[in-house]
């Protein structure tokens, strides 16, 4: 094939179709400002009802232009992009020297991407029926050959720029991806032992920072790895929509920040994601939604937040990350328990820890701690108890926006000491019962918060004598 150069500008060609109501043709989608391609080597043969073909070839293209419905729903610009040594053939195994984009501007919807998506899905193949469904059966069977993939470099250069806008959530989201750098080199399917390199260096909406690193050999399921990424500086409000869309949960303030840094070997994956979350302030949409998120945390999900700010506004967690390269699996429910529970160990004891984190799966309502002893009739506290106490206060100085609810409570030996009366409760259940109920009135009610004077004293007796 001798070599071909020409010219395309494919805007007018198909408008004439539009008036007449059909759909926008290829024509009005696509522009290109020049088109330079170089066709070294081609091949095409047939054989066995089988077709062979191979193409080496190079390309470049000057100021092309693409857009779906008017750019309303996606748009794509480049000022040049260059193919260097390229080869395909018939099973699709992929070469090239070079791919170098510089200029790249691309905007895309979510309306777009579910079209897409919709498309896809929508896509069913024909069922087969008798001597046709035994073919199929067979043609199924056959293993298609695995496609190879090499490529020296990949880069975009001289910048690039990824809109998106989402208007099917309400605020809408738009999210502007400004790059710095894109490499990617190295990449060779057929050579496990050749070791790919990646490089990304990003701008999100101006403020959030984003860096990825990272280098692998033998490529698919038994992948070698060491990646390295950094994400500084996520405002989370404007996410919020996507948040209560598959969390259940409004995102009111927050800043987010993480490193991640895996490896993999032999396909097994080894790793950890650092969170940072400053001035986290969420709500959960439903009941429904705050019992599964306390579900996944493994206690109430607001007392987990509480626990985890310290007084500087930030959440910190260490995600372990385990499984395979095609399965990987991040465990966020022990790791929200380890750091509460490291939170707890650095005041209490670790028999105490262990019943607290027990405590909230039992109650359903958050921590639960042992009960602070007064002497029967004292409002003195004894040195095991005002540890006790000491310890509470500093969980709470600590953890400044942890609430801790407190209640009162008698038994027997307070209301002997208050009455001198002593109460023996016979063994009957109704007996214990009326007790109780008892005893929730005089706590609310503020029966004997003190000595009581004569009349107190009798009106406290005939109160209880009603509800024995």
């Amino acid at each position: 094939y001798e070599a071909i150069r020409g010219r395309a500008q494919l805007i007018e060609t198909m408008k004439a179709t539009t008036k007449s109501g059909r759909k926008p043709g290829m024509a009005e989608m696509i522009g290109v400002g020049a088109l330079t391609a170089k066709i070294k080597k081609g091949t095409l043969s047939v054989a066995n009802q089988q077709m062979k073909w191979q193409v080496d070839a190079g390309t470049t293209i000057d100021r092309a232009s693409v857009n779906f419905a008017k750019g309303k729903m996606a748009s794509g610009k480049f000022r040049r992009l260059e193919l260097r040594g390229a080869r395909a053939d018939q099973n699709l195994n992929i070469a090239t020297d070079a791919l170098l984009i510089s200029g790249l501007d691309v905007s895309l919807t979510r309306a777009f991407i579910d079209s897409l998506t919709s498309h896809s899905s929508g896509d069913k193949a024909t069922p087969a029926r008798g001597k046709d469904k035994q073919t199929a059966v067979k043609k199924t069977t056959a293993k298609p050959a695995k496609p190879e993939i090499r490529l020296n470099r990949f880069e975009l250069t001289k910048g690039a720029r990824l809109r998106f806008e989402d208007t099917r959530v309400q605020p809408a989201v738009n999210v502007e991806l400004a790059i710095k750098t894109a490499e990617l080199s190295d990449v060779d399917t057929r050579n496990p032992k050749r070791e790919a390199h990646t490089e990304f260096d990003a701008k999100i909406n101006e403020f959030t920072h984003l860096v990825l690193n990272g280098r692998a050999t033998n490529l698919g399921p038994k992948l070698n790895l060491t990646m390295a990424s950094k994400l500084e500086n996520l405002e989370l409000p404007p996410y919020s929509p996507y948040a209560a869309e598959f969390g259940g949960v409004y995102l009111e303030s927050g800043q987010f920040n993480t490193d991640i840094d895996v490896t993999a070997k032999t396909g097994n994956l080894d790793g950890a994601i650092k969170l940072n979350v400053k001035d986290l302030e969420f709500k959960p949409l439903s009941k429904a939604d705050a019992k599964r998120l306390s579900e996944k945390a493994g206690m109430p999900i607001e007392t987990a937040a509480k626990l985890l700010q310290d007084p500087q506004g930030n959440i910190n967690l260490t995600l372990p990350i385990a499984g395979t390269a095609v399965a990987p699996d991040v465990d966020i429910s022990s790791a929200i328990s380890k750091a509460v529970g490291n939170t707890l160990k650095a005041v209490f004891p670790p028999t105490l820890i262990g019943s607290m984190l027990t405590s909230d799966k039992k109650e359903g309502s958050g921590l639960t701690f042992k009960p602070i002893i007064f002497k029967p009739g004292s409002n003195e506290l004894d040195a095991a108890a005002r540890e006790y106490a000491d310890e509470l206060a500093t969980l709470l100085q600590s953890r400044p926006l942890l609430a801790l609810d407190v209640c009162g409570i008698t038994n027997p030996d307070d209301f002997a000491a208050v009455t001198l009366i002593s109460i023996k409760l016979p063994p009957n259940p109704l007996f214990r019962l009326a007790y109780k109920l008892w005893k929730g009135y005089a706590v609310k009610s503020r029966i004997h918060p003190y000595r009581p004077s004569p009349v107190e004293f009798v009106q406290t007796v005939r109160r209880f004598m009603r509800f024995d």
